[in-house]
């Protein structure tokens, strides 16, 4: 029995459509989709908040469609002087995105993050791979000074889809894992306001502001300036159909046997 991959990435495809749909919560500030006009990575907000890519940044097939593919030897995709990021304090906003490591993570790598174009202590945060010694866990933190630091152990499978996703709702900070909460912390506003006076305001996806880097495929970025709820975040989740393994083929092909003997 043959499976037809391209059946089921336009499956995903649909899904994650009719997922969008579903997200009537705030309005989206950018999302990288990982498709390319021009060498340069389409903003499918409309908002214009197109990524550029950096050191080889490229696309390659992915969860939804293509996805931005980083290399693992620096490649990034930002915008600088990103129009409508939630950049004061006060503010409340949610960012998500679908993940595939091929290799762990280096040591406080960002998976993604918006912040001040300098790199330093207004940065909102990042899905982060830390900790010395222990490069599965996640953190994510909203400034280089250790402010509102949520840890949430070690929770990342290298070589899997996983959906992680940061809401604030200008109380909190929540994390979510394939649409599941997985941890909560007073949010501080420690991070500050980002102005023009600390560089433009840039979102950025696959390294930190002091070199780390990461290794695989981001898909969907998304940023939002307001709190998603659980139930759209669950709603996002439902995009994440297992890859074909050897036991969803066999059990595709008994099921399809047992068809034809009746």
């Amino acid at each position: 029995m043959k499976i037809c991959y391209k059946k089921i990435q336009l499956v995903v495809a649909i899904a994650f459509l009719a997922s969008l749909a579903g997200i009537s919560h705030g309005v989206e500030v950018l999302q990288w989709s990982g498709e390319m006009t021009g060498g340069i990575f389409d903003d499918a907000s409309g908002n214009g908040n197109t990524g550029d890519p950096h050191l080889a940044a490229t696309n390659a097939p992915g969860l939804v469609g293509n996805a931005i593919y980083l290399d693992g030897n620096g490649a990034l995709v930002q915008n600088w002087g990103t129009a409508g990021l939630p950049t004061l304090a006060a503010n409340t906003w949610s960012m998500n995105a679908y993940v595939k490591l091929d290799t762990a993570a280096e040591n406080w790598a960002q998976i993604y993050n918006f912040g001040s174009g300098a790199y330093d202590t207004k940065n909102r945060g990042l899905v982060g791979v830390v900790d010395g010694g222990n490069p599965a866990d996640v953190r994510f933190v909203t400034s280089s000074a250790g402010d509102d630091q949520l840890w949430t152990g070690s929770l990342w499978d290298v070589g899997v889809w996983h959906m992680f996703t940061v809401t604030c709702d200008g109380a909190n900070i929540t994390m979510y894992r394939d649409g599941t909460q997985i941890g909560t912390e007073p949010y501080n506003s420690g991070a500050g306001t980002i102005t023009l006076a600390d560089g433009d305001p840039r979102a950025m996806v696959g390294r930190s502001g002091w070199g780390q880097v990461i290794e695989g495929l981001v898909d969907e970025f998304t940023i939002w300036d307001n709190t998603l709820t659980q139930g759209e975040i669950t709603v996002l989740a439902q995009v994440l159909v297992p890859e074909p393994t050897t036991m969803l083929i066999m059990t595709s092909f008994i099921f399809a046997f047992i068809l034809r003997r009746k």
